[in-house]
């Protein structure tokens, strides 16, 4: 279990750790490897504890809009629809993303409900319009998993990780759960 303490602290490189409780030790992580560990979270269903990880990686200005994207999710999931457009609003601006704050909205709502062929026709269409920001292709390949398209999702997880840097945080994130698929 991750218990992020709220501290950005910095190290002797250049790149921000957060200070996290995991398994009951303190460990510094970066903003990857806590946005990762937010996605398991996240991805196991836990929205509440994943919303207080991404709110606090939101927090970073230059970091693009991953972590509020899950933020604006784990609203949604949680019941609070305003709150989720909000956030999708100021963090993919019309002027950059066209309508994709409106679309990621609607494709939100839609999985709460669990009209998932809509969902995943929403995210395919932002996913290919938007290549360049990996989070949509991450979306649609967890929504494809827990729907049973193995296959396919495993071809959405891998276009994350190679529309991502290296060392992001999207592509750390499908990795993880490229080789947890091959585990299994």
């Amino acid at each position: 279990m991750i218990q992020s303490s709220g501290n950005l602290q910095d190290s002797n490189c250049d790149v921000p750790t957060f200070s996290v409780r995991r398994n009951g030790r303190k460990e510094q992580l970066t903003y990857s490897q806590l946005f990762a560990a937010a996605h398991r979270i996240w991805s196991a269903g836990n929205f509440q504890k994943a919303k207080q990880i991404f709110a606090e990686l939101s927090a970073i200005a230059d970091r693009g809009p991953r972590a509020q994207i899950f933020l604006a999710h784990c609203h949604v999931m949680l019941g609070d629809y305003a709150k989720c457009s909000s956030i999708l609003n100021r963090s993919l601006p019309k002027e950059v993303y066209g309508d994709a704050a409106g679309q990621l909205h609607d494709a939100f709502v839609l999985w709460k409900v669990g009209l998932f062929v809509d969902v995943k026709n929403g995210l395919k269409s932002l996913a290919l319009a938007h290549a360049k920001l990996p989070v949509f292709s991450l979306l649609l390949a967890d929504l494809l998993q827990s729907t049973g398209a193995q296959e396919l999702s495993a071809r959405f997880f891998r276009r994350a990780v190679d529309n991502d840097r290296p060392d992001g945080a999207v592509a750390l994130a499908a990795r993880s759960t490229l080789k947890s698929m091959s585990n299994n």
